[in-house]
């Protein structure tokens, strides 16, 4: 009877050991698959922000480029002609241009 007791408490032994085990090698499991889902995510939001930059740079160097005299002389005539104000009387300014820029000069009453 003592063999057959100290037989069943060995075998609940070896028992609970498998268990453990299983449990540890399941939570070890689901902490290499937490990692690799974190190394992806992390890949993947390094790989949004490097095309963003890219597409910010590009963006960049595509502005530089326009920006030649005649084009800033569009842009001042563009806004000239959207911000026209009209002066009715007697000292009615003069406009004229350079080569970069619009300048509205006051007239002197005649």
């Amino acid at each position: 009877m003592k063999r057959e007791a100290r037989i069943r408490a060995e075998s609940l032994a070896e028992i609970e050991v498998i268990e453990m085990e299983k449990r540890v090698a399941s939570k070890e499991s689901k902490k290499k698959m937490e990692s690799i889902e974190n190394e992806i995510y992390s890949l993947r939001e390094i790989g949004r922000a490097d095309a963003r930059h890219y597409a910010v740079m590009k963006e960049i160097e595509a502005e530089l480029a326009q920006l030649t005299p005649q084009y800033l002389k569009k842009l001042a005539i563009g806004a000239f002609t959207t911000n026209t104000k009209f002066y009715i009387g007697d000292a009615i300014p003069t406009f004229f241009s350079d080569s970069t820029e619009v300048k509205a000069v006051a007239g002197s009453k005649n």
